[in-house]
């Protein structure tokens, strides 16, 4: 099985060290009241219309999640109505879809969004409040491939790192030793090329590190229809602007498995006001204090006469290699001084009971403690040797999501049956979502083997 866990930074929840921040991820969005989710329906019997009748009626209102937030037609809603039984619509030109006669006395709903060629996408516990259910559907982006060679490097053998102004989770950073790059660019867009020069060394805490950026690069380019080229001359002419500070670890518990000694933290500045805009920055130095409170980072970045709303990421990661990883985005350019982010802490989850260590998914109730208020939970689960994912969300502050069984003719269902995968916990506060590309906080835990069945 190939593992991909790139969680929607899209994710990538999954990171290299250094500069590769600045590609990583990065799994959503609505609230609701209950502390508990389930499904409520195991049938396998769809009906091709909604409810009708009497009883309240509940909307889903889907939109593109690649920027655009174009309104998806033509989405498949599947809904465990509160009653148990199993219905469905399709969302129309305005991308909604409507489900009426629903007694919430009775339960919570839960929906399942299916489009061929996207991810799937569950809601459970729903309530009546919860309509219009606002919805993003990670769209995939097409893309041309961009390559080239940079030229008048400080030394041939540093690290070439370039990237694009691409808004997707799609992978579109080159980040290697030597001149030359290849990497994603959006067709029919004009796009900024951004390129640095750096080497990377580690701390002697092996919580931070030194990095040297010799130079940067920054071109605008008109749009490619097809693959193209294009050659990156460093010319020295760009001058970053920095700022100095430090995030403290103050708000996480003390069992937190990324204070202390356990954590890696960096920082990256990102353009586009998005999760996954384009990185043009980074911390020179970045090492926790010696109190192994906070983290000390100086950070450069590309003027901000050229960042379209930049936000910050502050990031920490377990020590040792594993998925769990936490954030903070803020708006504009790195803190100068001391301060404590609002992030979420990690949760203490207790997987449904598995066979060897591989824990079933339908029908099947996830639980964990959670640390924190105002955030909203989900399982994302990686679809095997694809690039898609399947998304399951909670209410709000839910400490339980029961995983609702596919509909048989659900695309990526076979993929999901056919053998062992990984799925993560992923907890998000604020912004339109992660599926939009607007959060303040973003937290997943390490990944579990799982398997549909």
């Amino acid at each position: 099985m190939r593992s991909r866990i790139r969680l929607l930074t899209t994710t990538a929840l999954l990171a290299a060290a250094p500069l590769a921040c600045s590609g990583d991820d990065g799994a959503t969005s609505e609230t609701g009241g209950a502390t508990e989710s389930t499904t409520g329906s195991t049938t396998e019997t769809t009906t091709e219309t909604t409810t009708a009748g009497e009883g309240e009626a509940f909307i889903v209102h889907v939109q593109t999640g690649d920027c655009t937030h174009a309104p998806a037609e033509g989405v498949r809603v599947v809904m465990d109505t509160p009653d148990g039984e199993r219905v469905e619509a399709m969302t129309d030109a305005s991308g909604e879809a409507s489900f009426e006669g629903l007694n919430f006395a009775n339960g919570t709903a839960g929906v399942t969004l299916i489009k061929e060629g996207h991810d799937l996408l569950s809601y459970v516990g729903l309530t009546a409040e919860r309509s219009p259910l606002e919805v993003a559907l990670w769209t995939p982006s097409a893309t041309v491939n961009l390559v080239g060679n940079a030229t008048n490097m400080v030394d041939n053998s540093h690290v070439l790192l370039a990237s694009t102004s691409l808004c997707s989770r799609v992978g579109r950073v080159s980040q290697k030793p030597g001149i030359g790059y290849s990497i994603w660019v959006a067709p029919a867009q004009a796009f900024v090329l951004f390129a640095a020069e750096f080497t990377w060394e580690a701390s002697a805490s092996g919580q931070g590190g030194l990095q040297t950026i010799y130079q940067w690069f920054w071109e605008e380019h008109a749009a490619l229809t097809e693959d193209g080229a294009a050659d990156i001359t460093f010319t020295g002419a760009l001058s970053p602007e920095s700022a100095a500070g430090s995030f403290s670890l103050d708000d996480l518990r003390d069992d937190s498995p990324v204070v202390g000694a356990d954590g890696r933290g960096y920082v990256v500045v990102r353009e586009g006001g998005h999760v996954n805009g384009m990185a043009a920055g980074f911390p020179t130095i970045i090492d926790i204090n010696a109190e192994a409170t906070a983290f000390d980072y100086t950070v450069e970045h590309i003027q901000a006469s050229l960042l379209d709303q930049p936000i910050t990421e502050y990031v920490l990661r377990e020590k040792e290699p594993s998925a769990v990883t936490i954030r903070v985005y803020e708006p504009g350019l790195p803190r100068a001084g001391d301060f404590t982010p609002d992030f979420i802490d990690m949760p203490a989850v207790t997987p449904p009971a598995g066979d060897g260590g591989v824990y079933p998914l339908a029908n099947q109730t996830w639980s964990w403690e959670l640390y924190d208020e105002g955030v909203t939970p989900s399982l994302v689960v990686v679809v095997p040797m694809t690039d898609f994912y399947w998304t399951i969300y909670g209410p709000e502050d839910a400490t339980a999501i029961t995983v609702p069984a596919l509909p048989e003719d659900a695309e990526h269902l076979d993929a999901l049956r056919a053998g062992d995968t990984q799925a993560l916990v992923v907890l998000e506060r604020g912004g339109d979502g992660l599926q939009a590309g607007y959060v303040d906080a973003l937290t997943n835990t390490d990944a579990f083997p799982v398997r549909y069945q």
